[in-house]
């Protein structure tokens, strides 16, 4: 699974990519690349995957995410 998250990160730090590093290195260890079809800025989406990893690090989930 390790190797999985790391190759999914390595794949969207290729690009101009948003990658947001979750605050807590503990607990189970989630990557998330999150793929929209809007015609909108990357940026608009950091608050909402803020909230996940929030949410997240309060259910013992380590969340990486990636915004192409």
């Amino acid at each position: 699974m390790r190797n999985f998250i790391l190759a999914c990160i390595a794949a969207v730090a290729a690009a101009d990519n948003i990658i947001l590093t979750p605050s807590s290195t503990t607990g189970e260890k989630v990557a998330v690349v999150w793929i929209h079809g809007m015609q909108c800025p990357q940026e608009q989406y950091i608050s909402m995957a803020l909230e996940l990893q929030s949410q997240g690090k309060a259910a013992g989930q380590s969340i990486w995410v990636g915004i192409p």
